[in-house]
């Protein structure tokens, strides 16, 4: 059995083309507005044991807060020169300090030279709805160098 097309005229259609985006816009608001960050810079390394900004023009993002909280997710693909030598990648609100401990992952390399990828993400909340928040990917090792591999990296930024 053949389903005929449904005939829509111009007043019906513009009504309903409306409808939808309404609809759209409201699912939108919901999830919220965000920005993506992807970083470009080739392989940066750190040797760095203390946290530091994985690219801080590239990988930091400053967002208003509109609620008051934001969720924040970074994945990347990285390497370390030596074996069983941990990389830690994190995500902090700021551009300095530490992220809190339940922000950040760590991967300890299973072979020299190896890729792996870290995630990260955070929930930062209480956080003022009227001024900017810069929230930054961080990294640092547990002993010798890291580096980051390619450009195969991003952190994302929503409102929560």
């Amino acid at each position: 059995m053949t389903q005929k097309a449904r005939q829509w005229s111009f007043p019906d259609f513009t009504a309903r083309a409306q409808e939808e985006m309404r609809r759209l816009g409201n699912a939108m608001w919901r999830l919220g507005a965000g920005d993506v960050a992807t970083d470009t810079t080739a392989s940066p390394t750190t040797t760095s044991t203390s946290w530091v900004a994985i690219d801080a023009a590239e990988l930091a993002i400053t967002i208003v807060p509109v609620r008051g909280r934001v969720f924040a997710s970074f994945t990347g693909t990285f390497q370390h020169g030596t074996s069983g030598v941990g990389t830690f990648v994190g995500i902090r609100k700021g551009t300095s300090g530490d992220p809190a401990a339940e922000n950040y992952n760590a991967v300890e390399a299973p072979a020299a030279g190896e890729n792996f990828v870290i995630h990260a993400q955070a929930l930062f909340t209480g956080l003022s709805p009227n001024g900017e928040t810069t929230i930054e990917a961080v990294w640092k090792v547990g002993a010798g160098t890291a580096t980051a591999s390619g450009t195969q990296r991003n952190l994302i930024v929503t409102h929560a």
